[in-house]
């Protein structure tokens, strides 16, 4: 059981570094659409629509993995104590 809890928490953990990652990419990507040239003989006119929209992604998304982690790291928490609480038990028996 703890080691299930183990790498419950580990993935949890690498999910959220890894929303991190992806609001860097985003937010990189649209700095490139808004504050550069690079794109511009591509789209002229709508390069800045998708700098916005793919920074705004990143954010939503990065708020959204936000709020899942702290959703699953209670739910951990909860059961690690469950965990405790039947372990102490076992012991008193």
């Amino acid at each position: 059981m703890k080691s299930r809890i183990k790498k419950i928490k580990r993935w949890n953990a690498a999910r959220f570094y890894l929303s991190f990652f992806l609001l860097g990419f985003y937010l990189s990507l649209a700095s490139v659409f808004l504050f550069t040239n690079y794109w511009e003989n591509f789209l002229p006119k709508k390069r800045y629509f998708i700098g916005i929209i793919l920074a705004l992604y990143g954010i939503i998304r990065f708020f959204i993995a936000y709020i899942r982690y702290k959703k699953k790291k209670k739910k951990i928490n909860k059961d690690i104590a469950e965990n405790v609480k039947l372990e102490t038990a076992d012991i008193q028996k």
